[in-house]
């Protein structure tokens, strides 16, 4: 998944959801993931099929990752620290709207925005994601 697709699932995204947090994970830190999936493979059984692999890659991967869209502490990790001072914002709305920002340099410089409509983590995680391109 590239890092626009990324953005784009999470911006349609309903509520937490740990295919997301696998695909986030792989994006901020790949060396690790492409160590766990070595590591289920390894671990499966000898003789397991394709299809088998990838089941246990996937399992593996989800009980392993960061819960970013479920929890607003996880998604405060992915906010990028830019010197001389990065800056996030979390609004929430009596409607149950979040936004979320992130400026590399507060007040004046480079905003990342997200919005969602149910879940502030969400929004801030689209947010982070935009800052780290």
């Amino acid at each position: 998944m590239t890092h626009d697709d990324l953005i784009a699932a999470l911006e349609k995204a309903t509520g937490p959801n740990r295919e997301l947090d696998v695909a986030i994970w792989e994006a901020v830190d790949p060396a690790i993931v492409r160590r766990v999936r070595q590591d289920a493979r390894a671990l499966s059984p000898k003789g397991s099929s394709d299809a088998d692999l990838a089941r246990a890659e996937r399992s593996r991967l989800a009980k392993m990752a960061t819960a970013y869209t479920a929890s607003l502490d996880a998604a405060m990790t992915l906010i990028p620290h830019v010197e001389p001072r990065t800056h996030w914002h979390l609004q929430a709305y009596p409607h149950g709207c979040y936004s979320a920002t992130v400026s590399d340099t507060y007040p004046v410089g480079t905003h990342y925005g997200g919005q969602h409509m149910t879940s502030p983590a969400l929004a801030l995680c689209i947010a982070a994601m935009k800052a780290r391109t």
